[in-house]
Parts: C-alpha cells; sequence; structure tokens
C-alpha cells in the first residue's frame, strides 16, 4: 500500500463512527469507491511496453558510461505516473554486476505509440558481453493509491573490455608499461625504408645511397630514394592459458587471465596512436577470425572482452603455428606463463611481455635459435 491508500484506509475506518453509533455512510461509501476504482485504474493503465537502448560500442571494465533507455508504449492507452528503475538481480537471481543510476522522476505520460528516453549511467566491474538489466516500470496511477510494478525485459548487450593498467596499479604495472614503452620505441626506431625508384641526382639533394650500377651505365650521378612506409602492421599473440601451478586455484587463475587481457587492451590503447595496423590474435578463438583480422581498435577490445581460457596445449599449438607464418613481421606475445611456446623456438621477431603476479621482473625477451636476450624492467 502507499501513503495515499493508508490515509484512505483511516479515513474510511473513522467515517464507521464505531464510537457514536452512527456511520457516515456518504463518507464510507467514498472510500470504498475509490478503493476498487483505483485498484481497477491502476491495473488497467500499465500497457504494453517495449524497452530498448542506445549504448557506445564498448564499455571498459570499472569506469562509468552513459546511455539512454528507450521505452515505447504499443497499447492503445496511454501509459501515466510512471516511474522506472533497473533490476537489481538477474534473471537467475543473482544480483546483477552492473550498477546503474537514472536520471529523471516520475513520467507523467508515454502516449499510445510514443517513445520515451531516459538517460542512464551504468558501471560494469566485470569483463565480458553482458545482458543489460532488465527494466521495472512502476504506475501510481491514479492519485498514487496503489503501485503496480511490471517487468519489462531487456534484449540489449554490451562489450565490457579489460580494465587498461595503470602506473597507480603498483610496482608489477608499472614495470609492464615500461616494457611496453621500450617495445614501441625498438619497434618505431627499426622502421624498414621501401625503395621507391632511382632519380638523377642535383647538387644540394639529401643522398642515402648511391646507385652505381646506373651510374656506371648512364654516366652521371644515380642515386636510389627510399621511403618510410606509412603503416606497417604488428600481430599481437594473447596466451590465454594458464600455468599449471596457479590452475588449482580458481581465483588466482582469473586474476593472471584478467592480467593478461588488461596488458593487450593496454598495448592495443598504446600502439594504435602510431601509424601501425594490429592483426589480434587470441587463442581459444576461431582461426578463421584471427585471420580475418580487424584492424580497428574498438574491434579488437571486443574480442579480448570474449576471450575465455584455453588449455596450455592448445595453446601452445595455436602460438607456434601463428609464429611460423609471421614472415619475420614483428609480433608481441603477452602471457602468464614462463614457456608460451613450450619446448619450441620463437623466430627473433617475436618478443614476449610476461606477466608474472607473484614476480617484479618483467620485461620483453627475444627469442631466437641461437641467442635469447632478456631486457628487464625492473
Amino acid at each position: 500500500m502507499t501513503p495515499a491508500s493508508v490515509i484512505l484506509l483511516l479515513v474510511g475506518i473513522i467515517s464507521t463512527n464505531i464510537i457514536w453509533g452512527y456511520p457516515w455512510i456518504g463518507i464510507f461509501s467514498a472510500c470504498i469507491s475509490l478503493f476498487v476504482v483505483g485498484f481497477v485504474l491502476n491495473r488497467w493503465s500499465l500497457p504494453s511496453l517495449e524497452s530498448d537502448f542506445q549504448l557506445p560500442r564498448t564499455a571498459v571494465a570499472g569506469t562509468p558510461f552513459q546511455s539512454r533507455a528507450i521505452l515505447t508504449n504499443h497499447s492503445r492507452i496511454p501509459a501515466m505516473e510512471l516511474k522506472i528503475a533497473m533490476a537489481s538481480a538477474d534473471r537467475d537471481h543473482k544480483t546483477s554486476i552492473f550498477q546503474s543510476q537514472l536520471a529523471g522522476g516520475i513520467v507523467e505520460m508515454i502516449r499510445p505509440g510514443e517513445r520515451l528516453g531516459q538517460n542512464v549511467t551504468l558501471l560494469c566491474q566485470k569483463r565480458g558481453i553482458h545482458q543489460l538489466p532488465d527494466l521495472y516500470v512502476t504506475t501510481w496511477f491514479p492519485f498514487h493509491l496503489f503501485r503496480y510494478t511490471r517487468l519489462v525485459e531487456t534484449i540489449a548487450s554490451i562489450p565490457v573490455t579489460p580494465k587498461l593498467l595503470s602506473a597507480n596499479d603498483g610496482a608489477i604495472a608499472g614495470g609492464l608499461l615500461d616494457a611496453l614503452g621500450t617495445w614501441t620505441r625498438n619497434l618505431l626506431s627499426g622502421d624498414a625504408m621501401d625503395y621507391t625508384g632511382s632519380r638523377e641526382y642535383e647538387p644540394g639533394m639529401p643522398v642515402r645511397r648511391w646507385d652505381f650500377s646506373s651510374w656506371a651505365r648512364l654516366g652521371q650521378p644515380i642515386i636510389r630514394e627510399y621511403q618510410s612506409p606509412s603503416v606497417r602492421t604488428i600481430t599481437l599473440i594473447v596466451d590465454t592459458a594458464i600455468d599449471p601451478s596457479s590452475s588449482g586455484d580458481r581465483q588466482l587463475a582469473d586474476q593472471r587471465l584478467e592480467s593478461v587481457l588488461s596488458l593487450a587492451a593496454t598495448v592495443i590503447e598504446h600502439v594504435s596512436r602510431h601509424p601501425i595496423q594490429i592483426r589480434l590474435v587470441v587463442t581459444g578463438q576461431d582461426w578463421d577470425l584471427q585471420v580475418g583480422g580487424a584492424f580497428d581498435r574498438e574491434s579488437l577490445l571486443i574480442r579480448l572482452a570474449a576471450a575465455s581460457r584455453e588449455s596450455e596445449q592448445a595453446a601452445n599449438r595455436s602460438i607456434v603455428e601463428w609464429c611460423d607464418h609471421l614472415s619475420n613481421s614483428p609480433a608481441l606475445i603477452m602471457t602468464s606463463r614462463s614457456q608460451p611456446s613450450g619446448d619450441q623456438q620463437l623466430p627473433a621477431c617475436v618478443s614476449i611481455l610476461n606477466v608474472q603476479t607473484a614476480d617484479l621482473s618483467h620485461g620483453v625477451r627475444h627469442h631466437a635459435a641461437t641467442k635469447q636476450e632478456t631486457v628487464q624492467t625492473r
């Protein structure tokens, strides 16, 4: 019951006038009539509603994001005196992983066929592709005598991408960011120059390399011209397998997997600022998806949101197969294991950025058949 219905009930009781023995029939009848009519109108005034959401393409775990909940009235009657709220539990009666805050108070009316939008601030702490909470729509019509709530199911979902690493996350995160900076500087400083052609030398022209064969044939100085490639392609390999030493501790295993995915998201954000195309390989995902490889940043982050644990043997096999297809193009493996390729040697163009939550020594390691060099970040 609502405060208004409690007051009306008290008035009805007083109108019986038990003390003096002469009931006030008119007032009592009016109270009963208001109760009956109000109850019928309350149940009748909440018509069929459909929900939809306007969402960003992705959201970052632990970061609030703005969305817009839209209700459409498909009935022939208006919906009046509504209050909208998001469910605090999912359909399995578990606590929702979303925290929500809706802007606005009571909605006076939604006419037939009309769409109503309300701004919603959402926050999700868990990575993954999650369905949004359902909506509860409550009507107080008429006169706030009764409250009737109906569940409006939602079908919208949003990819929640891993949280980005920050230097404030501790010494390990700082070491990983330092290692990432070192790897990126080495990558950019080693840009190969593409040969674009030869031309006759003119005084004052910068000379990178003389074309002696053409000079001898033509009898005049000829130079070779080069330019830096506008876009380079790198391969990021995300190892979602967990070291057997932590597989018995589910919480530790999940923590290490999330650390690897957070590192991968940070690498994507960092590298995408440069003229570099990224091919993302996530162990455990379909081979066709890896080969097709979308290059835009948000598509890559969505694949990280959908990542799950892979067995150690399958991850080793996938990493070795991909390294065999690199053709000397630079690649970075992000892993929480000491040997992400098992006993197999990796090409010299492959770097490994190792995440060990119990070890403060992390770095980029280059593997070759005869040499292994480790760059310590701490």
